[in-house]
């Protein structure tokens, strides 16, 4: 019965000898363990992840550094925002989610910045359920988003606005079936005459 407490104070030598051999050599205990190595997670396999803030489409506030000459902003907190172009609006039950309605068929999307706890995704396109990335131990929770904004140029579409002919009574020609006429669908029950 005497070993056994010697058993504890072995272990337990070994144990600190570990600890101190991991903060001699320098290393994170964390990164050791397996456990979060730093790195944001934008938990959306349609973004990149960037640690820190961005305010601007270009410059040192961006380290995407996105090249646009348009942007909507949210002003600075997740409010819904709009312009001529494009309407964004938060959702979800704590305000996580950013979707865009792109009202201009010119608007060519550069990058959409969702930011939120220590780090903002980048979206290069108009997706549904946009979201800041991971807070917090793996799996991780999406946070709130604290403000987004959208880079984008306008360009031309390429391809001339159609409008439909109004519906008429009836068809040119003479009836169904008629050249110019609309199709139309056709029912009822089978009958074999057999």
């Amino acid at each position: 019965m005497a070993e056994l407490p010697n058993l504890r104070r072995t272990r337990v030598r070994a144990l600190l000898a570990v600890v101190a051999l991991v903060g001699a050599l320098g290393l994170n205990w964390s990164v050791a363990s397996g456990a979060g190595a730093g790195a944001c997670d934008p938990g959306d396999n349609r973004a990149t992840c960037f640690e820190g803030n961005a305010t601007t489409c270009t410059g040192g506030q961006n380290p995407a550094n996105l090249p646009a000459t348009n942007t909507l902003s949210s002003g600075g907190i997740a409010q819904n925002a709009a312009n001529a172009d494009i309407i964004g609006v938060i959702s979800g039950p704590s305000s996580q989610f950013l979707n865009l309605t792109i009202l201009n068929p010119n608007v060519q999307i550069v990058g959409i910045v969702v930011k939120g706890g220590d780090a903002y995704n980048v979206y290069t396109s108009n997706v549904s359920d946009m979201h800041a990335p991971l807070v917090g131990q793996p799996p991780g929770n999406i946070p709130a988003i604290s403000h987004w904004f959208v880079c984008y140029n306008l360009g031309t579409n390429g391809t001339t606005p159609t409008t439909s002919p109004p519906p008429t009574t009836s068809p040119p020609g003479g009836g169904v079936g008629a050249p110019g006429a609309p199709a139309q669908a056709v029912s009822g029950t089978p009958r074999f005459t057999g």
